[in-house]
């Protein structure tokens, strides 16, 4: 998954106590049959939570379950639940699906019985990446639109209202979504600030000045936590980034937040 020793080195110098990740490289099980798929899981999973338990204040492990395969997956997800892991690490497209439908219900039931954080992230491929695979449009823009596309369709179809106590962990301050809730508040189903605000946490890895604002309005202060998108982009540039562009008392107050029963 990645050098753990050089990346608790790296913690300490950037003042970081815990992380938590989980190998997305390899959480898409694309191409694998349900059985290699189930197996791969279980693997993946197992050595997540070994890790977690060997250096339990400073490592927090999510699992990873193929989303494609929903009864595996929610199995998966109880057997992770039984390891110890707190949370689970979704995807934002398996086999270019968005896993939000009624097929993958079950999953979120298996999730909110087992009271696991449901972390987004995007694929390594958006479903939009043929269209234009440059890396300024995929990871800039396709990535953020793929997150947003994921956390508003829990919403819209009914996956959040049938698991009541499932809480999201949205990564980038929410991706595109905080932009366009003036139009999400006239055209969505329900009340989308009350999801956004009761429903959802998002993370401050962004380097976009104005940002954090949008996201505020929409979410929030207590649901913004702290996190810096390592190994995807340098933790020197995300954290000079959150000490430059966020004054106190704001700074303080976001480094304090925490997603309920997800870190130690």
């Amino acid at each position: 998954m990645f050098d753990i020793e050089r990346s608790l080195e790296d913690m300490d110098r950037h003042g970081i106590s815990t992380m938590v990740s989980s190998p997305i490289f390899f959480g898409g099980y694309a191409g694998l049959s349900e059985e290699e798929a189930a197996e791969a899981s279980r693997f993946l999973n197992r050595e997540t939570a070994r890790m977690q338990s060997e250096i339990p204040d400073r490592f927090v492990g999510l699992a990873m379950v193929p989303m494609q395969y929903p009864q595996i997956a929610a199995n998966a997800l109880r057997q992770a639940a039984d390891l110890g892991l707190r949370g689970a690490c979704v995807l934002t497209n398996y086999a270019d699906r968005a896993p939000a439908t009624s097929d993958h219900l079950q999953i979120y039931r298996a999730m909110n019985d087992a009271g696991l954080t449901c972390v987004l992230h995007p694929a390594m491929r958006s479903r939009l990446w043929q269209l234009n695979p440059s890396d300024p449009i995929e990871r800039g823009l396709n990535w953020m639109f793929d997150t947003a596309h994921l956390a508003l369709s829990l919403i819209e179809n009914g996956i959040l209202d049938e698991c009541p106590t499932l809480t999201a962990l949205h990564p980038h301050l929410g991706g595109v979504l905080p932009y366009v809730s003036g139009r999400l508040r006239v055209l969505a189903t329900g009340n989308i600030d009350s999801y956004a605000r009761e429903r959802f946490f998002v993370d401050a890895a962004s380097s976009t000045p104005g940002a954090l604002e949008v996201a505020i309005d929409f979410y929030g202060t207590d649901r913004i936590v702290f996190a810096t998108d390592d190994p995807f982009v340098p933790r020197t540039a995300t954290t000079g980034f959150f000490q430059r562009e966020i004054a106190e008392p704001l700074r303080r107050s976001i480094l304090d937040n925490q997603v309920p029963g997800l870190l130690p």
